[in-house]
């Protein structure tokens, strides 16, 4: 039989049960699961143990491989799958000794978590038993699926503060020490900017914004050295291992709440999209929960590994998820002469499929590892999720949560990767607050690494009445976008540290929801799928100033018919902002390397992008500016410039390419879909059956739409508690992992089309029941 008869067999085999009754031994009375023609399960369970236990069994029969793939991110075991290329990135991830730590937290969790944890390890295992054969990948990969254990599921909450809070890049404090130590503190000031002319944050009256400085660092004094680069592609790059990345720091999730007082019926309604890469299967597997002792059904999204909701509803309230960008590490400061006695080193033996063991040593002190060095210090990293404070199962109770105030306590105690938490409450409440543990910072700021001692660190964690809070006592709409959403003593409190997104996107919803009269679903939906660009705005204006300065040429009169059709929106038949956003990138590919020239040259190993992920700021100060002393070397003026960077790196490409026809380079041409099933490239026939079709998507990074070839919007959610029948719920890529499950691209043509599906499951087609297996008295 051919490889691809076997894997076909493997396929079937492996399919999701969706139909007859299992004896089990995990639950305590039936739990039955339906399902519709999406996939969308529906788990009537007699509690909410049951309820646990059937998650992971669904789970597992649905995504047990991604959920493996999870836990092994975290704890650097990739490489045991896929051998020796994964080894960098298992080493990446060894130096947070995640699994060890798991292990340990496990242990220190609280009874009634520890049971919930228990109930749906079994329901996983449990779920992975009643495959016939294991998930196909595992037939690719020529190897067996390892049982889930407890420190599993923290293993993958750990998975999610990688994916979210740590890239592998610079350290935030480092970028800045380095920029100190070879400039100075203004220009590092600069460069890092925290404030911008876009923010939106939800101050009070006694935080008055701090006025934003528009003026250039003195340091700035002599022409710019702009050295001749490759095309940047569109905002892409190469790296050296291969992968392909955003020049721009692209995090995009957003979610907003409106009141009672801003809807059409008096109702609160609840928006939320968060973006995350996206691939196939999706990150977000969706469900419905119903239990005898509750009074409502929860519905929402899970992420499979973790037996909770992270977004949805539950007749008494909604919430809603977006990355807080928050500081929650610091880098602690060893002098090398007390390296040895405040560290141990712990070896950490990597497993690689085909090749030897990778041993690597991980130098272990009490705040964290060692990360990095330089000839003066070590420096170890203090990070949340390096605590067991930071890693537990607190927010399982919201999908039974009544109250808007029980939430925030939750949010308070919940171990997870920060996020901005919005609620909306069945009387037409709102609020906003944080989730996940915040440290209490003494005697730092956490803007650059220090050594800490007596009076000096983190000195345990902010209790949930010291938590940042806005309400619709204070505004009839709240929002956010992974953008700073407060100052003051508040912003203190996330961190004056942080690397908050632009916050073009907030500004946008903001303004939105501020001229909007009377709102309803199909409203905040529509706000979802917004693709208008203010920030393009500006660039279209530069651009246009440019070739307007041209001398009369066949070039100029090309370009200013092709700007001539811009609308301010990055759609797919836009070939001007296409134009208004390579020139922006291409800009940005000269100037900011020559503003960082001397750090660069000093360490050639950093990329510009990764020390200054939003370079939006100090780019835009420069070239709107002009400043005379920094002209470009070679270059007679700005303007003279931005015609070469136009012409050369702009408008030649774009005519060879498009057969000398400027108007044929649409933006939809370069911001097509790209999500794969991580498996495709080992054997590409397989591409055509398990990977989403390529196609031409509105949006941009800056636009709430925020969504560019392999990232985007993982879910689309609208809904107002006690009235989830009326809500929305839209995904990518289908519920299931296995291309012969009949639902495998179910909802993949609406998510991209952008058609709101329905929140509740429909009408049920599968019929599954868990029935107790029975024990038989032992023979007398």
């Amino acid at each position: 039989m051919t490889v691809l008869g076997l894997l076909y067999v493997a396929m079937v085999r492996s399919k999701p049960r969706l139909d007859g009754t299992v004896h089990v031994a995990g639950v305590r009375q039936a739990v039955s699961i339906e399902r519709d023609e999406r996939g969308t399960p529906v788990i009537k369970a007699a509690d909410m143990h049951d309820a646990a236990y059937a998650i992971g069994f669904l789970h597992a029969q649905e995504r047990y491989f991604q959920m493996d793939l999870m836990r092994r991110k975290a704890a650097g075991e990739l490489a045991a799958l896929y051998g020796s290329r994964a080894v960098e990135g298992d080493k990446r991830a060894r130096l947070h000794r995640f699994r060890a730590r798991a292990q340990s937290f496990v242990t220190l969790l609280p009874a009634d978590q520890r049971v919930v944890l228990r109930e749906y390890v079994a329901g996983v295992n449990e779920g992975l038993k009643q495959l016939k054969a294991a998930p196909f990948e595992y037939a690719m990969l020529f190897t067996s699926p390892q049982p889930w254990r407890e420190e599993d599921t923290l293993l993958v909450n750990m998975a999610m503060y990688m994916l979210l809070q740590e890239d592998g890049g610079t350290h935030p404090e480092m970028a800045r020490q380095k920029l100190v130590r070879q400039y100075d503190a203004e220009f590092a000031d600069f460069i890092l900017a925290n404030r911008t002319e876009w923010d939106t944050p939800m101050t009070t009256a006694n935080a008055p914004e701090a006025r934003i400085s528009m003026a250039l660092p003195k340091l700035l004094r002599q022409p710019l050295a702009v050295a001749a680069t490759d095309a940047v592609r569109d905002g892409w790059v190469t790296e050296t291992d291969g992968r392909r990345r955003m020049t721009e720091n692209i995090v995009g999730s957003n979610n907003w709440v409106v009141s009672g007082r801003k809807s059409v019926d008096g109702r609160a309604l609840l928006a939320n999209d968060m973006h995350l890469p996206l691939q196939q299967p999706n990150t977000f597997y969706r469900i419905n929960i119903a239990s005898a002792d509750r009074l409502a059904p929860a519905v929402g999204v899970s992420v499979p590994g973790l037996p909770m909701l992270v977004a949805g509803s539950n007749g008494s309230i909604a919430w809603g998820l977006t990355n807080a960008n928050g500081d929650w590490s610091d880098l602690v400061r060893v002098e090398k002469s007390a390296l040895a006695g405040a560290s141990k080193v712990m070896r950490e033996t990597i497993a690689v499929k085909g090749g030897a063991d990778v041993i690597l040593e991980v130098r272990e002190t009490r705040w964290g590892p060692i990360v990095g060095e330089d000839e003066q210090a070590a420096y170890a990293l203090s990070w949340v999720a390096h605590y067991a404070e930071g890693n537990n199962l607190s927010l399982f109770p919201l999908i039974r949560e009544q109250s808007i105030a029980g939430a925030r306590q939750i949010a308070a105690v919940a171990g997870m990767p920060h996020m901005n938490l919005v609620l909306a409450d069945a009387q037409g409440n709102a609020a906003w607050t944080i989730a996940g543990r915040i440290p209490r910072r003494v005697g730092l700021a956490g803007t650059l690494p220090q050594g800490w001692g007596a009076g000096t660190g983190w000195s345990g964690w902010l209790g949930a009445d010291e938590y940042p809070v806005r309400s619709s006592s204070d505004r009839d709409y709240l929002w956010t976008a992974n953008n700073r959403v407060v100052d003051g003593d508040d912003l203190k409190k996330i961190g004056e540290g942080s690397q908050f997104a632009l916050g073009v996107r907030a500004m946008r919803i903001h303004d939105r929801l501020a001229s909007s009269g009377k709102l309803r679903e199909q409203d905040m939906h529509a706000l979802q799928l917004d693709d208008t660009a203010p920030l393009m705005k500006r660039w279209h204006g530069l651009v246009s100033n440019v070739v307007a300065d041209m001398p009369d040429t066949p070039e100029k009169h090309e370009l200013a018919k092709v700007l001539g059709q811009w609308n301010g929106h990055a759609s797919v038949d836009s070939a001007a902002y296409r134009v208004v956003r390579r020139f922006r990138d291409e800009l940005a590919d000269g100037v900011m390397p020559a503003l960082l020239q001397d750090l660069l040259k000093r360490e050639p190993e950093l990329r510009w992008y990764e020390l200054v992920p939003n370079w939006e700021t100090p780019l835009w100060r420069v070239v709107s500016q002009q400043p005379a002393a920094l002209v470009p070397t070679g270059q007679a003026s700005w303007g003279d410039y931005y015609r070469q960077v136009l012409l050369e790196k702009v408008y030649q490409p774009y005519k060879a390419r498009y057969g000398g026809d400027l108007a044929k380079a649409r933006w939809g041409d370069a911001n097509r879909s790209e999500i794969r099933h991580p498996m495709s490239n080992s054997l590409p026939l397989l591409g055509r059956f398990l990977d989403m079709p390529s196609v031409e998507m509105n949006g941009d990074s800056n636009t709430v739409l925020a969504q560019s070839q392999s990232f985007g919007p993982a879910m689309r959610l609208v809904v107002s508690p006690g009235h989830e029948q009326d809500g929305f719920l839209t995904m990518p890529a289908g519920q299931s992992a296995n291309p012969l499950s009949p639902y495998f691209r179910s909802g993949h043509q609406e998510w991209q089309q952008g058609k709101p599906l329905p929140l509740m499951a429909g009408q049920a087609r599968y019929h599954l029941r868990l029935e107790p297996k029975r024990v038989e008295p032992p023979v007398p």
